[in-house]
This record gives structure tokens, sequence and C-alpha cells, in this order.
């Protein structure tokens, strides 16, 4: 045997490093419980199956409307803030396989786009 034992703590501390570094050079910002494709008002609460998730809006009217947001306990919206670049990836959690690339980025505003990876 070329050595004696293994240390995962450094193994898993190399994973992360790794990982890390790979979300960094591909822009990929994590997941998503819900994406907006339509126009939402901002001003109105969601209902409660939305409580407590965050939430891509990519469809709405204003551009600068459209970004990430956490949905409160109570329903009401609250932007991220984030810093985004153009080429940010966010994936749609579970298992659909979707994922959201922001694709222009000016004075605030966002313009997000659904692709497919090969």
């Amino acid at each position: 045997m070329a050595f004696d034992y293994l240390n995962v703590n450094v193994l898993l501390d190399c994973f992360g490093t790794h990982q890390k570094h790979l979300e960094r050079y591909i822009g990929f910002l994590g997941t998503v419980d819900t994406v907006f494709e339509s126009a939402q008002l901002l001003d109105e609460p969601l209902p409660p199956r939305y409580w407590q998730t965050t939430v891509l809006l990519i469809g709405q009217q204003d551009e600068t409307q459209n970004g990430l947001y956490e949905i409160t306990e109570m329903g009401l919206w609250r932007r991220e803030q984030r810093e985004f670049e153009v080429g940010n990836v966010l994936a749609l959690q579970g298992e659909s396989g979707q994922f959201f690339k922001l694709v222009d980025l000016n004075a605030n505003k966002q313009r997000w786009q659904a692709f497919n990876l090969p």
C-alpha cells in the first residue's frame, strides 16, 4: 500500500476547493425553487406554497424587476442583493434539468434566458 492512512478531511477540503473554482469558472450561482416567466405584481404577496422560497423573475415588463428574490414567511418579495455577471447560471431545483443564464445586465436591468445543457 502506498500510504498507511487516508486523511478524509483533507480529501473533502480538496473537493470543496475544486468545486468552488469550477462554480466560479462557469458562474453557477445555485438553485431556485421557482421561476416565473410571466409578469408578477411585486406589491402583492404570494400564496403560502411559495413562502420561504427563492424565486427567479425573468418575464417582468420592467426589466429592473427581473432577478432573484427571496419570498418571506409572509409571502412578501425581498430582492436578493448579489453581484451578478453576464453568464451567471441558476438551476431550477428538482429533477427538471432546467437552467437559466443571465444574458444581459445593464443599469440594474437583468435579462435571463432559459437554456438546456447538451
